[in-house]
């Protein structure tokens, strides 16, 4: 993650070659089909106010979320002086979720076991979490 003192940012949600998990892993493109904005929440608590508002979308093999918090909102200020703490103050340990439809998958087989193919997603909203399903993210 990055965060800057504008309340602009990067947000690691996804390594798409991963299995995470659920289980899941990526087809490329699965969040590159459309521009996807979306609301930023707390721990996917879609009753509380948003904290800011943020644009997935995929380089390489990660999907990431452009982070931009709401400054005016005393959400968005506190969650701002709480990434940039996360960020400075040793290892970070804030990790990213997000709510989603599946519009497309399929199923393959890896190793011993069946993992679910993510072949297209409709990206509802970003989540700071505690522990998210993904693999790695920040």
């Amino acid at each position: 993650t990055e965060m800057g003192d504008a309340g602009k940012g990067l947000a690691l949600i996804a390594n798409l070659t991963d299995v995470d998990h659920d289980g899941d892993t990526y087809e490329a493109g699965a969040f590159n089909w459309k521009e996807q904005w979306c609301p930023l929440i707390s721990a996917h608590d879609r009753s509380r106010m948003q904290f800011g508002k943020g644009l997935v979308f995929e380089e390489g093999d990660k999907a990431y979320c452009e982070l931009h918090l709401n400054l005016a909102t005393q959400i968005g200020r506190e969650w701002h002086e709480a990434l940039k703490f996360d960020l400075s103050t040793g290892t970070p340990v804030q990790e990213w979720s997000y709510g989603y439809d599946v519009l497309d998958a399929d199923y393959q087989i890896r190793g011993p076991g069946r993992v679910r193919r993510l072949k297209r997603l409709d990206v509802h909203e970003v989540s700071t979490v505690i522990r998210g399903a993904g693999r790695g993210t920040g």
